[in-house]
């Protein structure tokens, strides 16, 4: 990856004579040159295993269990001098591997369909950070009609969890913090039609 930025301080000093000589300075701008960053990125292994029983021409039920090996992510450097064991380490500190879990089902009743699910994603951190379990929690229902022509689907998902952050850190234990209480639901109509 190769991330190029760059950082900009701007002053407003309302026409002051700083110097006293009655030179007024206004608003002063003063731009970095392009920082350029080039490193790997090698994200956390993952393995999914899943399976579906199905009850007939009733519906089915399925299952899937997902492994998340956040401690494997690390970063690394094809520069000559650049290492990142500090944040390699710090990554291994912070991150435990985890394991998603997820349940759903279909029952159809003629040309209806009606489906519903539910979700477990646990805290990615090996302890609470900030005192916040960042596990989430995911609800899903849906209602669908299908025939040879036509076919609309309704679902809704639930997600709730919570998550926190310091905007800014201050010398002492009393930093900001920021706690978000995160709940959002999420609709999708879909409407299909074969030819």
């Amino acid at each position: 990856m190769t991330d190029i930025y760059q950082s900009v301080v701007t002053t407003q000093w309302n026409d002051f004579d700083y110097f006293g000589d009655g030179t007024f300075i206004s608003d002063v701008s003063e731009e970095s040159d392009d920082v350029i960053s080039e490193y790997n990125l090698q994200t956390p292994a993952k393995l999914n295993i899943g399976a579906s029983v199905f009850i007939g021409t009733s519906g089915f039920i399925t299952a899937d269990v997902e492994m998340i090996n956040y401690p494997g992510a690390k970063y690394s450097s094809d520069i000559s001098g650049i290492t990142f064991n500090s944040d390699n380490e710090t990554i291994n500190e912070l991150y435990q591997p985890t394991v998603n879990y997820r349940i759903g089902g279909e029952y159809r009743f003629n040309n209806f369909r009606f489906r519903a699910g539910y979700a477990y994603m646990p805290d990615p951190f090996k302890s609470e950070q900030n005192g916040i379990s960042r596990k989430m929690n995911s609800f899903s229902t849906g209602l669908g009609y299908r025939n040879k022509k036509f076919y609309s689907d309704l679902a809704v998902v639930f997600t709730q969890g919570k998550n926190s952050y310091r905007p800014y850190t201050l010398n002492s234990v009393d930093s900001p913090l920021v706690t978000l209480t995160n709940q959002a639901t999420l609709s999708v109509l879909t409407v299909g039609f074969s030819f």
